[in-house]
């Protein structure tokens, strides 16, 4: 007993004594840094109150790339497509509106019809477009009259970096219909570009039956359109960015005659021309564009 007296004084002193020693803590860090991350956009995609933002799904519209316009819209909620058939006009509405207050914006460059105020969308090629965005209620604030019950903003983008890229899409159906694409982006550095070239055709000549009863061929009905858009950009010194698009695209249309004409020679053709030049500037606590 006399033996373990001392050893329980010792110890008893060391566990009084040695939280008071300096020492150091082994241990992790409890802190971790972690990189700053800035994420830049304009201000003109949702900033109007009760509007509301719709991104159809990537994935589905990879397999509709060599569509057009309206096939996408047509499988997402929220809007109504006016289709009249195969190589036949399509326009779109929204909020129980009609087809001229609904703005379609190509990077905010409206493609309404001067003169109609509507947007054929059969001639808007998916192909050429990145990201398709859906803005439900009225903006006409900020993209006019013809935006009443909403936009859709069809956005093109650039490849970021990586060597030169080839890529091509196809796809054909019945009727003697064809569509295929080919696109060529590089990025890299300070300078890219994308080259794309898109063609589509169709016979539509499909099988119907006359006032008469008899089983014939829908005559007159071909429709093929062809386009091409070159984008390029340079960022300069300052954080100075430019960028240039070309759009050429031409739709030629063959109306076939109704159930009572015996034949048809009308025909309708939509050139368009769009040009795009964009300068952006980004400092370190505002932008411009």
């Amino acid at each position: 007993m006399a033996f373990f007296r001392p050893v329980c004084i010792h110890f008893c002193f060391l566990l009084l004594v040695l939280p008071a020693l300096p020492g150091r803590a082994i241990a992790q860090a409890d802190t971790i840094d972690i990189p700053e991350v800035t994420i830049t956009a304009s201000r003109l995609r949702g900033w109007q109150p009760g509007q509301e933002q719709v991104i159809p799904d990537s994935q589905q519209l990879a397999f509709l790339k060599t569509q057009n316009l309206s096939e996408a819209l047509r499988r997402q909620g929220g809007v109504y497509v006016r289709d009249y058939g195969a190589g036949n006009i399509a326009t779109a509405a929204v909020r129980g509106t009609s087809a001229g207050h609904t703005a379609v914006l190509w990077n905010g460059l409206p493609l309404q019809d001067p003169m109609l105020g509507l947007t054929d969308l059969s001639i808007l090629p998916l192909f050429f477009f990145e990201e398709t965005r859906l803005a439900l209620g009225g903006s006409s604030s900020l993209w006019g009259s013809g935006a009443m019950g909403g936009a859709i903003h069809l956005d093109s983008r650039l490849p970021a970096s990586g060597d030169p890229r080839l890529s091509y899409q196809g796809e054909g159906g019945s009727f003697g219909y064809r569509s295929q694409g080919l696109q060529l982006a590089h990025g890299g550095g300070r300078f890219r570009s994308a080259t794309k070239l898109f063609l589509q055709s169709a016979d539509n000549d499909y099988p119907y039956t006359d006032i008469y009863g008899e089983e014939k061929r829908l005559p007159h009905a071909d429709a093929r359109q062809m386009g091409a858009l070159q984008e390029n950009t340079i960022r300069l010194a300052g954080g100075h960015q430019l960028s240039a698009r070309l759009w050429a695209h031409r739709a030629e249309r063959d109306i076939p005659p109704s159930r009572v004409q015996p034949a048809s020679s009308a025909r309708q053709e939509d050139d368009a021309l769009r040009a795009a030049l964009d300068w952006q500037w980004a400092g370190e606590r505002s932008s411009w564009i």
